[in-house]
């Protein structure tokens, strides 16, 4: 007990990063490979897409 698990460490340090406004920085660091992948996905209007990889 008292361990913090890598997973809640990740959580509490991109939450640090939110609330310090680094988000509008990660989102241009992130988008040049960002575009590139969904282009390569073509998804479609008519697509539903689930991000499982949102963060909690």
């Amino acid at each position: 007990m008292g361990e913090i698990s890598k997973a809640e460490n990740l959580r509490e340090e991109f939450n640090r990063w939110a609330e310090a406004g680094r988000g509008e920085g990660m989102e241009q660091d992130h988008l040049p490979i960002t575009l590139p992948v969904l282009e390569k996905m073509r998804i479609a209007p008519t697509n539903n897409i689930l991000d499982v990889g949102c963060g909690a």
